[in-house]
């Protein structure tokens, strides 16, 4: 039963976003932009900030907020240092959206 109230529960949220937001718009681009590449970086600095909030004496209440806000904070920062300008976004958001795209002489 709590597997079915789960996925209940994400149909209702993609359900009320595909209502609500029916038009692109640039910041719904960027984080679109963002999702995957942050998906694949955020393990590690997330866990790090977590142990450190934790090892300053902060209780969890207060670690939550500030891991979900610092760890956005330094996986956008970790994308564009290190995935948005360089070969690697070819593998992760595809060739077609990099911004190195080589030109052809003549192209």
């Amino acid at each position: 039963m709590i597997g079915t109230n789960s996925v209940l529960v994400c149909l209702l949220f993609i359900g009320l976003a595909s209502k609500f937001i029916k038009s692109s718009s640039a910041i719904l681009s960027w984080f679109v932009e963002l999702s995957y590449p942050i998906y694949i970086i955020h393990i590690i600095p997330i866990t790090m900030m977590t142990a450190v909030f934790y090892n300053l004496g902060l209780n969890q209440f207060s670690i939550l907020p500030l891991t979900v806000i610092a760890g956005f904070t330094v996986c956008v920062i970790l994308y564009y240092v290190f995935i948005k300008y360089t070969p690697l976004n070819w593998l992760i958001n595809g060739y077609s959206k990099s911004p190195l795209k080589i030109k052809f002489l003549g192209a």
